[in-house]
């Protein structure tokens, strides 16, 4: 009589962010079977949304800075100005190169199973992800981080955006103030 599978995988990975991903290959390599949950894009923060865009745009500003500043070491260019939507179209550039986008085929190439959603635990060895019941022996829980949105008053009615949003955007704003002194807000 056949041993009867008590799970659905060894490892359960929630994030497919540097962590989870590398885990994932690791564990997988290790003849673990191994499923990653993403609630959002393959690759996790750094390059969609974090390190990747962010270091475009100011490469784009770095060299902007430069061009306009170019007369005291003899380079001259009277207008030196700059398209915004050719800039997102250079970050954009950027983070496909990343080949974070391909992610997912990656992942199923080398037998990891891959599911989108959120994860939410029903118990220590199962979690669900939209209407799918998934089990594991054991769990790694890489989500990275999550915005903080500071307590300031009247913060909510003026309104804001999160770099979610800013590194979106299609046009710089004409002002603009950031609350936060991290990696991302400094950038």
């Amino acid at each position: 009589m056949a041993k009867q599978k008590q799970f659905d995988y060894d490892l359960i990975i929630i994030g497919s962010g540097a962590g989870g991903s590398v885990a994932a290959h690791i564990a997988n390599r290790a003849g673990l079977n191994v499923a990653i949950i993403e609630a959002e894009r393959i690759g996790g923060e750094c390059p969609n949304i974090g390190c990747v865009p962010t270091k475009a745009i100011l490469q784009a500003a770095e060299i902007y800075e430069a061009a306009k500043n170019g007369a005291r070491f003899g380079i001259r260019g009277n207008t030196v100005g700059y398209n915004y939507p050719s800039i997102k179209a250079w970050k954009d550039l950027a983070v496909k190169r990343t080949g974070t986008y391909l992610g997912e085929e990656m992942y199923t190439s080398e037998g990891i199973s891959v599911v989108k959603g959120s994860a939410r635990f029903i118990d220590e060895h199962t979690v669900t992800v939209g209407v799918a019941r998934l089990s594991a022996a054991k769990f790694l829980i890489a989500t990275g981080s999550t915005i903080a949105v500071p307590p300031v008053p009247g913060l909510e009615k003026t309104g804001y955006i999160t770099y979610k949003e800013a590194i979106n955007l299609t046009r710089p704003p004409k002002n603009l103030a950031i609350i936060g002194g991290g990696a991302i807000g400094c950038e």
